[in-house]
């Protein structure tokens, strides 16, 4: 997420999302025991049953709106290793300013149409200060219209300046004195959110904020009022159209009329923060969903974002009528954790981590399906009595209804701890992937992908189906030495995908990364949250944040080991180039 000057951006709970050792047991789809790998335990269970002056402004620049002229790269990207495994490697920003956070909307009706939009904030490794992170940085979207071998210039925000908010009584009547309204004076969105319509449409958006001084660290400012931004380009990323505004500070009151948990008061930034957007690929319909600490909302239109109906929450369900005012209730599969959502064949499907749920032992990972816009769900428990820190992700198979991958991220320590870090440390040593068929109602016995047999933690995965099918999964190692001080995974790092033809059988995992990324500078405070894949008919896409240097984003002064300022980078491998199976990690 990116900060400039009079602004500030969210962050996604904390960068590291902490793992705990996988099961000695799994139950697959028939209720049998499975054995996990030699020298990892952990009480965990598969389950296959169902059941500015002086305010500050948050800016992130995703997206243009005027046309977009191409340029080659070099100039806007810089390419790197062209023939390993047919991978195509390019830094899309190339400059020395930080961004990360990249997420890609392809163009289904012409794939060469590709929208990144990645966090721009203003500190440097010269320019460290919280000040400077603060400082406002245009940029935050490029464009390419040749399936990303050049990219548009880092060079334009997102036209959110003028949007206005007024007071907002329920929290001021809650303690926070910040909420007394504000209009925003520049341009750009935190928290970047991309996502492409079957018609070609191509959506793109964030956080919109407003901060008073004085709250928490490390930011030590609070994010009373804001909304997300939702714009739509009809032209494959050339030009956007207006802003509309969703999920914001406004709707909280009537959330918890309703009877839902949000919560009011500490850093703030609540029902708007770390958004997802998905489109369903057989309807059209456009889904934006946001958090509030931890219950996550969603809310959805069928007018290409014109207008967005009623916001609902993962973890509730509307009373039965006569229920005019749309009351929810909230206590059987309570969120404890963050969660996803993904949408497929007229049906959202989300997945959350929840405090409890009937005749199991919890945290637990949720799956879930609803087929009006999340006021009513059917949920399954997916995997049971995970340790805290436990993160899920879920995509939907657009060519096959009823079919769903779930990835876990489980909280995980290693036996004695990883090198330079605390014994009691939680580090990720993996990524579990688990698909069912049937809705929810029973699941493949997990694959885990990740677990290399050197030291190493395992972060920032992401999921997502092809158009045809093909499923793939991106995931990030990262390897001593580690700093201990280090805001971000510390580390040296590499970056693998990995695509699975049936939902069960993967292949063996392609490197996208040329060489390891340096490791992050240790007093980076956010930026790197969420790396990204896409799969079209013929390629599968990663995009994540890195510190290597390049032709523009040269050695930093300052740092250590060298490296340059963080950058957003994309790959592309054919989907030829992965072998039909191999080793899981």
């Amino acid at each position: 997420m990116r900060m400039a000057l009079g602004s500030v951006r969210t962050f996604h709970g904390g960068v590291l999302h902490a793992l705990r050792p996988r099961p000695r047991e799994r139950r697959a789809a028939d209720g049998r025991s499975r054995s996990s790998p030699a020298g990892l335990a952990g009480p965990r269970h598969f389950r296959a049953t169902g059941t500015a002056p002086p305010w500050l402004l948050m800016l992130v620049a995703l997206v243009a709106c005027l046309p977009l002229l191409t340029t080659a790269a070099g100039a806007a990207g810089a390419t790197t290793a062209l023939a390993r495994s047919g991978v195509f490697e390019v830094d899309v920003m190339n400059e020395p300013v930080r961004g990360g956070e990249p997420e890609l909307a392809i163009n289904p009706r012409n794939p060469q149409d590709i929208v990144m939009g990645h966090t721009v904030v203003g500190n440097t490794y010269a320019h460290d200060s919280l000040a400077d992170m603060l400082k406002a940085v245009p940029g935050g979207l490029q464009v390419s219209f040749d399936g990303g071998r050049t990219w548009t210039p880092d060079d334009r925000p997102l036209p959110t300046r003028g949007y206005s908010e007024g007071p907002n009584a329920f929290l001021l009547a809650h303690g926070q004195a910040g909420a007394v309204g504000f209009t925003l004076r520049s341009d750009g969105v935190g928290d970047p959110i991309e996502a492409a319509g079957p018609d070609g449409s191509i959506y793109a958006g964030g956080v919109m904020a407003y901060a008073a001084p004085g709250g928490p660290p490390p930011f030590d400012i609070t994010v009373d009022q804001g909304a997300i931004a939702v714009f739509r380009s009809a032209n494959g990323g050339r030009s956007f159209g207006r802003l509309h505004a969703v999920l914001s500070d406004q709707d909280l009151a009537g959330m918890v009329r309703r009877g839902m948990h949000p919560t009011v008061g500490g850093f703030g930034v609540n029902p708007f923060d770390r958004p997802w957007m998905v489109v369903d690929q057989s309807t059209g319909a456009v889904y934006v969903s946001t958090t509030a600490h931890p219950e996550r909302y969603v809310v959805v239109s069928e007018d290409k974002a014109r207008t967005w109906g009623r916001v609902e929450a993962l973890d509730c369900d509307e009373l039965p009528a006569p229920n005019p005012d749309h009351q929810v209730r909230c206590d059987t599969y309570p969120e404890s954790g963050d969660g996803n959502i993904a949408a497929a064949h007229g049906v959202l499907a989300a997945t959350y981590i929840a405090g409890a749920a009937p005749r199991e032992s919890c945290p637990c990972a949720i799956f879930e399906t609803s087929t009006d816009a999340g006021a009513h769900w059917s949920r399954h428990v997916v995997f049971a009595d995970l340790p805290s820190g436990s993160d899920v992700f879920v995509a939907a198979d657009p060519s096959r209804k009823g079919r769903y991958a779930v990835a876990l991220l489980a909280g995980q320590m290693v036996p004695g701890g990883l090198a330079g870090l605390p014994a009691t440390k939680t580090v990720p040593q993996g990524v579990e992937v688990t698909t069912t068929r049937d809705s929810g109602r029973t699941w493949s016995n997990p694959t885990v992908l990740g677990d290399q047999p050197v030291p190493h933690l395992t972060n920032r995965p992401w999921i997502a189906y092809g158009p045809t099918g093909v499923l793939a999964v991106l995931w990030r190692n990262a390897y001593p030495p580690y700093n201990p001080g280090s805001f971000l995974a510390p580390g040296d790092q590499n970056v693998f995908v990995a695509i699975s033809r049936d939902g069960t059988t993967f292949s063996a995992p392609i490197r996208l990364n040329a060489a390891p990324s340096p490791p992050p500078d240790p007093h980076q405070l956010a930026e790197d949250d969420v790396s990204w894949v896409a799969v079209t008919s013929r390629f599968v896409y990663g995009a994540w944040g890195d510190w290597r240097p390049t032709s523009g984003n040269p050695v930093a002064a300052g740092s250590s080991p060298p490296s340059g300022e963080l950058n957003a980078w994309m790959a592309r491998v054919p989907l030829g180039s992965f072998k039909a199976e191999g080793p899981s990690w």
